[in-house]
């Protein structure tokens, strides 16, 4: 388990859109550490990572399926959602723009 100064804040999802709440604001750098706790709690392995200007965005693989971990420096959002292998290179583009 990764160590941090404070602990995993609580997380919920709503069953349609997918958002992680988190109780804390939680900063810009620290979401790679944040994130890397998240993913090894839910039992589900970090392939590919990516950033840009405001966003940390993770291509993410657990049981046969994958996952985009994105987090959004500016709102303040991190989401968690199902990814399609075709999905991957158009976010990757969108860096890029």
């Amino acid at each position: 388990m990764i160590e941090m100064n404070r602990p995993i804040p609580p997380l919920w999802r709503e069953a349609e859109q997918h958002w992680l709440y988190l109780g804390d604001v939680l900063a810009w750098e620290l979401f790679p550490a944040w994130g890397e706790a998240l993913c090894a709690e839910m039992g589900i392995q970090v392939i590919v990572k990516d950033s840009g200007a405001d966003r940390h965005i993770w291509q993410c693989r657990g049981n046969g399926f994958d996952l985009l971990l994105q987090f959004e420096g500016l709102a303040e959002t991190i989401w968690l959602e199902p990814l399609r292998e075709a999905d991957w290179p158009a976010l990757q583009a969108s860096f890029t723009e």
